[in-house]
């Protein structure tokens, strides 16, 4: 008797793992109601919540039933338990990906909280950045996650990853998000956020999803202020390097091509160094392997031909 609940969460758990046994799981309406309770009368038992933030991360995939979950509290139910267990690799891990399938964000000051805490799993930390990717794609979320320290555990985890693509990539991608806000730049900046990430380009030149990223980034800060495309200015070698690579890639190039541009309308040095690159040349290599639009391309060209 007293480890039954955490035998039934194991049986959940695998049973859930597997795709025809979790949509069987999905029909029985009975499923979330134990799963609830078994939550709420364990908060002390660490076996239990960890196995059913397990469950949960299994059953988030299906996404018909995201409104289900949610409707039974189980956002909260998780959250309480990332609280508990700050020091659970395995619970924080299942929860973030729990998180991020939910949308939800009343959760981000504990995916915050789990990169500050477990830093250095590159597992749990490829879930809390992909998570926060995820979530903070509205500006409301992006706000908490600035109040809540993001941008500071972000560039942590990427001196800490600094060869993990999967950690990298995400990362990027949340630094994109909240380089949207304009007031957030300066937040970015000052955090070191502009060197570091080109410094990650640098050394990922032939990462496509990186320096895509990273474009994007770019875009962003440097149409911000004028003085961060200057900052910006190391990231324009691995870019050309990367549309060399893969001239074909449409949306690299575009993306590519977007941070360039705003680059050479804020900075004269990028101008230069974009030229001295031989950037022409690789833009018009894209510009020969694309049959769709030359759009982003042949605006940017204007630009270096002024």
């Amino acid at each position: 008797v007293k480890y039954i609940q955490q035998i039934t969460c194991s049986i959940f758990c695998r049973l859930s793992g597997d795709e025809i046994c979790r949509k069987s799981m999905m029909r029985v309406p009975g499923t979330y109601d134990a799963l609830v309770r078994i939550m709420k009368y364990n908060p002390k038992k660490k076996l239990v919540q960890k196995a059913a933030c397990s469950v949960l991360r299994n059953l988030s995939k299906e996404e018909e039933i995201t409104p289900t979950l949610l409707s039974k509290g189980f956002d909260s139910l998780v959250i309480v338990a990332m609280d508990t267990y700050s020091d659970s690799e395995e619970l924080q891990e299942c929860a973030c990906t729990f998180l991020m399938n939910m949308g939800s964000g009343e959760g981000i000051a504990c995916i915050i909280k789990s990169m500050q805490t477990i830093p250095t799993s590159a597992s749990l930390q490829q879930a809390s950045c992909g998570a926060l990717y995820a979530i903070t794609n509205v500006d409301a979320h992006k706000h908490i996650a600035i109040s809540a320290g993001a941008v500071d555990a972000v560039i942590y985890l990427m001196l800490v990853h600094p060869n993990d693509l999967k950690v990298l990539e995400n990362a990027v991608n949340v630094l994109v998000n909240l380089s949207s806000l304009r007031k957030c730049t300066r937040t970015i900046a000052n955090a070191g956020g502009i060197s570091t990430v080109t410094e990650i380009m640098r050394s990922n030149p032939t990462s496509t999803g990186l320096i895509l990223g990273g474009s994007r980034f770019i875009q962003n800060m440097s149409l911000s202020r004028r003085e961060y495309a200057d900052e910006a200015l190391g990231g324009i070698t691995p870019i050309l390097g990367c549309m060399d690579e893969h001239p074909d890639c449409s949306k690299l190039v575009e993306e590519s091509c977007k941070a360039l541009r705003c680059l050479v309308l804020k900075s004269e040095t990028c101008r230069d160094r974009l030229i001295t690159a031989d950037g022409i040349a690789v833009i018009e290599k894209t510009m020969n392997e694309n049959s769709g639009s030359l759009r982003w391309q042949t605006l940017l060209l204007d630009e270096l031909f002024q």
